[in-house]
């Protein structure tokens, strides 16, 4: 299910540093899917919170210290998803790195998935 584009910058923007916004209202929210994914060093706890079949776009560093199990998160993930791996970059450094190419990817990305 196709999710409107303002809801999705409106959680761009909170993971951006603005205030967050509520919740969308849906007329029955689907219960939160939580699965255990095993991973190299341990397991990884996955929820969705109930909005299932979000699109969801990785950004990644591939010098990530923070999130070594990047490639397990993947593909516990559920579709729509993409990732776009940046080599020799570290965590959240694809804004210093390429702003304009992480603008682009992510408008089109959304774009796609929640017109």
């Amino acid at each position: 299910m196709r999710r409107p584009l303002s809801a999705a910058l409106l959680a761009l923007a909170a993971c951006a540093g603005a205030p967050p916004a509520p919740p969308p209202a849906s007329p029955s929210p689907a219960a939160p899917a939580v699965r255990t994914v095993p991973t190299a060093r341990g397991r990884l706890v996955v929820d969705d919170g109930g909005r299932g079949g979000l699109p969801v776009l990785f950004v990644h560093g591939e010098l990530d210290q923070y999130l070594p199990d990047f490639d397990d998160l993947y593909a516990a993930a559920n579709e729509p998803k993409e990732a776009w791996r940046l080599a020799g970059v570290g965590h959240t450094q694809a804004t210093e790195v390429e702003p304009l190419e992480l603008q682009r990817r992510v408008i089109a990305f959304f774009t796609r998935n929640l017109a």
